[in-house]
């Protein structure tokens, strides 16, 4: 009876120490996934291109979604599919366009712009 006792009550000190790392652990982690940064990747898919865009989803500082659809038009991209997911406190928009076969796109170029609609 002795050893059951004594088993609970190591079983409630490691379940004290592990509660206890787990909430350092939290608290090591970044508290808002806010303050991540937006980013944007442009990637050619197979008719055209894909844009993947994560941003936080802090109140007065979001980005409208038709400033980088209007960027895409500009650049005689035609969008396809408009997909977004809200994950962990961010946004994930997943954007295909396809491209004119006499339209040459800058990769590089287009992923700079949509970034500064994004931030």
């Amino acid at each position: 009876m002795h050893e059951a006792a004594n088993y609970i009550k190591s079983m409630e000190k490691k379940i004290e120490e592990l509660q206890s790392r787990r909430d350092e652990l939290k608290n090591a982690s970044p508290s808002n996934s806010f303050d991540l940064p937006n980013y944007v990747t442009v990637n050619y898919c197979y008719d055209g291109v894909e844009i993947l865009i994560n941003c936080g989803i802090k109140e007065g500082c979001g980005f409208a979604l038709s400033r980088v659809i209007m960027e895409l038009i500009q650049s005689e991209l035609d969008v396809v599919t408009c997909i977004s997911n809200k994950v962990n406190g961010r946004f994930l928009y997943k954007i295909q366009a396809q491209v004119n076969a006499l339209v040459y796109i800058d990769l590089a170029e287009l992923q700079m712009r949509l970034a500064n609609e994004i931030n």
